[in-house]
């Protein structure tokens, strides 16, 4: 059928058992040779622009590859995104600390992305005295013991 001109997204549409892009007609868009199985990446990489590969078998089963286009990638320097991955790395590392404490019923944090309770006071702003504080002990429910 393709051999004889089908309409490669058309014949997806009608005969494509994957319902993630049988209605887009086949459509995958542009990935990188790491994000897709090996033996896929392969056939994709390996078949010219313009072309259709061969059916071949990957663990998910049989396909069939129109390569429409390729565009170069760039890679960026560790230099240049070295701030980035120590600010993720930092953040990472407070989430899962503050977690453990949660976890550990050692402290009450609430997320800037959540709603603050109403009953409790407003954040401190910088250089505005700090209120003493006493230690209670706090039951997993919010409730003094």
């Amino acid at each position: 059928m393709l051999q004889g001109g089908a309409d490669f997204s058309q014949l997806a549409r009608e005969r494509s058992i994957d319902r993630a892009t049988a209605p887009v007609g086949g459509e995958i868009g542009w990935f990188a040779r790491g994000v897709m199985a090996r033996n896929f990446a392969n056939v994709a990489f390996r078949t010219p622009v313009g072309e259709v590969s061969p059916p071949f078998e990957t663990e998910f089963g049989w396909h069939i590859i129109q390569v429409l286009a390729r565009r170069p990638t760039s890679a960026k320097t560790l230099s240049e995104v070295e701030d980035e991955i120590q600010e993720f790395l930092r953040n990472e590392t407070i989430a899962q600390l503050l977690s453990e404490l949660e976890d550990e019923n050692r402290v009450v944090y609430y997320r800037p992305e959540i709603e603050r309770p109403p009953s409790l006071p407003p954040p401190i702003a910088p250089g505005e005295p700090r209120p003493v504080l006493r230690e209670s002990s706090v039951s997993p429910a919010g409730e003094d013991s």
